[in-house]
Protein backbone atom coordinates (compact mmCIF):
# COMPACT_ATOMS: atom_id res chain seq x y z
CA UNK A 1 0.00 0.00 0.00
CA UNK A 2 2.68 2.60 0.53
CA UNK A 3 4.19 2.77 -2.75
CA UNK A 4 0.24 3.27 -4.19
CA UNK A 5 -0.84 6.37 -6.05
CA UNK A 6 -4.04 8.10 -6.18
CA UNK A 7 -5.47 10.10 -9.32
CA UNK A 8 -8.16 12.37 -9.57
CA UNK A 9 -9.43 14.87 -12.27
CA UNK A 10 -10.65 17.95 -10.95
CA UNK A 11 -12.66 20.48 -13.32
CA UNK A 12 -13.72 24.29 -13.46
CA UNK A 13 -16.68 24.96 -14.41
CA UNK A 14 -17.78 28.36 -15.93
CA UNK A 15 -19.38 29.77 -12.41
CA UNK A 16 -15.89 28.68 -10.30
CA UNK A 17 -17.45 25.47 -9.15
CA UNK A 18 -15.21 21.99 -8.85
CA UNK A 19 -16.34 19.14 -10.46
CA UNK A 20 -14.36 15.71 -9.39
CA UNK A 21 -13.75 12.98 -11.61
CA UNK A 22 -16.13 13.97 -14.63
CA UNK A 23 -17.42 12.16 -17.90
CA UNK A 24 -16.19 13.28 -20.88
CA UNK A 25 -18.52 15.44 -21.99
CA UNK A 26 -18.88 17.41 -18.66
CA UNK A 27 -15.07 17.75 -18.81
CA UNK A 28 -15.49 18.73 -22.76
CA UNK A 29 -17.61 21.94 -21.62
CA UNK A 30 -15.29 23.00 -18.70
CA UNK A 31 -13.26 26.04 -18.66
CA UNK A 32 -10.22 24.06 -17.27
CA UNK A 33 -8.66 21.33 -15.46
CA UNK A 34 -6.43 19.57 -13.46
CA UNK A 35 -5.40 15.74 -13.45
CA UNK A 36 -3.67 15.42 -9.98
CA UNK A 37 -2.04 12.37 -8.68
CA UNK A 38 -1.00 12.13 -4.66
CA UNK A 39 0.99 9.85 -3.73
CA UNK A 40 -0.91 7.34 -1.13
CA UNK A 41 1.29 8.02 2.12
CA UNK A 42 3.51 10.79 1.52
CA UNK A 43 5.86 8.96 4.51
CA UNK A 44 6.61 6.48 1.47
CA UNK A 45 7.71 9.60 -0.99
CA UNK A 46 10.03 11.51 1.69
CA UNK A 47 13.20 10.73 3.85
CA UNK A 48 12.52 8.81 7.17
CA UNK A 49 11.60 11.05 9.95
CA UNK A 50 11.27 13.88 7.65
CA UNK A 51 7.65 15.62 8.44
CA UNK A 52 8.19 18.59 6.31
CA UNK A 53 9.75 19.82 3.17
CA UNK A 54 10.71 23.32 2.51
CA UNK A 55 8.26 24.49 4.90
CA UNK A 56 5.20 22.39 3.45
CA UNK A 57 3.67 19.53 5.61
CA UNK A 58 4.25 16.03 4.52
CA UNK A 59 0.33 15.64 3.51
CA UNK A 60 0.61 17.91 0.68
CA UNK A 61 3.05 15.86 -1.24
CA UNK A 62 2.21 15.70 -4.94
CA UNK A 63 3.34 12.99 -7.68
CA UNK A 64 1.97 14.86 -10.88
CA UNK A 65 0.05 17.73 -11.82
CA UNK A 66 -1.21 18.70 -15.49
CA UNK A 67 -3.57 20.98 -16.70
CA UNK A 68 -5.54 22.05 -19.64
CA UNK A 69 -7.24 25.05 -20.21
CA UNK A 70 -7.85 28.39 -18.45
CA UNK A 71 -7.37 28.55 -14.47
CA UNK A 72 -6.09 31.64 -12.23
CA UNK A 73 -3.76 30.47 -9.59
CA UNK A 74 -6.59 30.50 -6.70
CA UNK A 75 -8.58 28.38 -9.07
CA UNK A 76 -5.90 25.60 -9.31
CA UNK A 77 -4.94 25.63 -5.47
CA UNK A 78 -9.00 25.20 -4.90
CA UNK A 79 -8.56 21.92 -7.38
CA UNK A 80 -5.83 21.22 -5.22
CA UNK A 81 -7.64 21.22 -1.76
CA UNK A 82 -10.22 19.56 -3.24
CA UNK A 83 -8.51 16.69 -4.68
CA UNK A 84 -6.26 16.31 -2.22
CA UNK A 85 -9.17 15.97 0.09
CA UNK A 86 -11.16 13.39 -2.01
CA UNK A 87 -7.57 11.08 -2.49
CA UNK A 88 -6.72 11.55 0.77
CA UNK A 89 -10.88 9.92 1.84
CA UNK A 90 -9.66 7.22 -1.27
CA UNK A 91 -6.81 6.23 0.06
CA UNK A 92 -8.12 5.58 3.67
CA UNK A 93 -10.98 3.40 2.03
CA UNK A 94 -8.30 1.35 0.00
CA UNK A 95 -6.31 1.03 3.04
CA UNK A 96 -8.84 -0.17 5.00
CA UNK A 97 -10.28 -2.72 2.29
CA UNK A 98 -7.19 -4.44 1.49
CA UNK A 99 -5.93 -4.65 5.43
CA UNK A 100 -9.12 -6.29 6.04
CA UNK A 101 -8.20 -9.33 3.43
CA UNK A 102 -4.53 -9.60 4.82
CA UNK A 103 -4.55 -12.44 7.25
CA UNK A 104 -4.14 -11.69 10.74
CA UNK A 105 -0.77 -13.50 11.45
CA UNK A 106 1.47 -12.20 8.86
CA UNK A 107 4.12 -14.88 9.86
CA UNK A 108 1.63 -17.35 8.09
CA UNK A 109 1.66 -15.46 4.62
CA UNK A 110 3.87 -17.30 2.16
Amino acid sequence: MKHLAVAICCCLAEGGYVILDPTKIEEQKMRGFAYLVFPNSVVSVLPEGLSHVEGEPMEHGIITSVTHGVMSVEEYLKCLERGRAASTKLSDFLRRSLQSQLPSDSSKAA
